[in-house]
């Protein structure tokens, strides 16, 4: 598939004023809080062993004597058409979905192995969310995919495989005695809600959009038995009260 750029956008009011604070060597963050927390990644999640992350090869590329792009985020303010381009009024983390949502096509995302080949993910691949929450998820914990199934001493199921919403549900259910890492994120704990909430709809208009035969085909049933029942007739279907 061709490469595809932003497919959704988190928006955060105070996402310009973070990526301020953490350009350049985090001149006002704590250091060795930061040193701990990258030691406790190597030591830990598998995949910062497998993958390079962005400020890594930031230092690769300078120290080779690289381009460095400068990335900026900011947020203008449409004055064409204020009502409906204003920025948020409160502070609150939100998604924009582009193109209908790619229904078609999964998200497109690459990632940069240490032995600099580049692999192509999915959001339906295992990998996705630990790769993009690590924080949240700072053991490596595997996401949803299709070939999610219910534990063995689940019973009473019409069918083995786990929905993404159920995993979602599974995973933002607050266990007694589980310190989760996940629930105490703040601000990226919400932008993962939001996230998860987008995929959940996206697969669902997928699923919709895929079986679009069956659907039309109970519609039509339906509206076939009515008029074999004599309900109604076709004359009086969409008839306005």
């Amino acid at each position: 598939m061709p490469p595809k750029f932003a497919q959704i956008y988190i928006v955060d009011p105070e996402m310009q004023q973070r990526a301020e604070r953490r350009r350049g060597i985090f001149a006002d963050l704590e250091s060795g809080t930061l040193l701990d927390i990258e030691q406790m990644m190597a030591d830990h999640n598998p995949f910062a062993k497998q993958f390079l992350n962005y400020a890594e090869k930031l230092r690769a590329d300078r120290a080779e004597g690289k381009d460095v792009v400068d990335l900026v985020y900011r947020l203008h303010e449409k004055k064409s058409n204020p009502r409906t381009h204003n920025l948020p009024t409160v502070s609150e983390v939100g998604a924009t979905l582009i193109e209908d949502g790619n229904l078609d096509k999964p998200r497109d995302i690459l990632l940069w192995a240490k032995d600099h080949r580049l692999l192509r993910l999915f959001e339906s691949n295992p990998m996705y969310d630990p790769l993009q929450y690590p924080l949240l998820l700072p053991h490596g914990e595997s996401g949803w995919t299709f070939t999610n199934e219910y534990a063995d001493n689940i019973e009473r199921r019409s069918k083995r495989e786990m929905s993404l919403r159920e995993h979602v549900a599974y995973r933002l259910f607050q266990k007694v005695g589980d310190e989760s890492a996940l629930h105490q994120g703040g601000r990226l704990f919400q932008q993962y809600c939001v996230d998860q909430r987008a995929k959940c709809e996206q697969e669902q208009l997928r699923w919709i959009a895929s079986h679009q035969a069956e659907l039309r085909a109970d519609q039509y049933r339906g509206v076939q038995d009515a008029r074999l029942n004599e309900a109604t007739t076709v004359l009086n279907e969409g008839e306005v009260f």
